[in-house]
């Protein structure tokens, strides 16, 4: 049985190998694991200024909906 942790890794190949058009088998012949690590962090890095950019819109719009008060 897989822990969610390797489910997580799997998907995140799959999920990978799908954003630069390649196959499973083709990143993992081509891409070393520190590159894979690499991209890992790129995508978490990217999540988070993406939720971010989220929360401050929000915060934004709440502010412009109190001043119409």
């Amino acid at each position: 049985k897989q822990t969610s942790k390797a489910k997580g890794d799997w998907f995140f190949i799959y999920a990978l190998a799908k954003e630069l058009g390649m196959t499973v088998a083709q990143l993992s012949q081509t891409m070393t694991q520190e590159e894979l690590v690499g991209w890992a962090a790129f995508f978490e890095l990217k999540g988070e200024q993406e939720e971010k950019a989220i929360q401050n819109a929000k915060t934004a719009g709440r502010a412009q909906t109190m001043s119409r008060r």
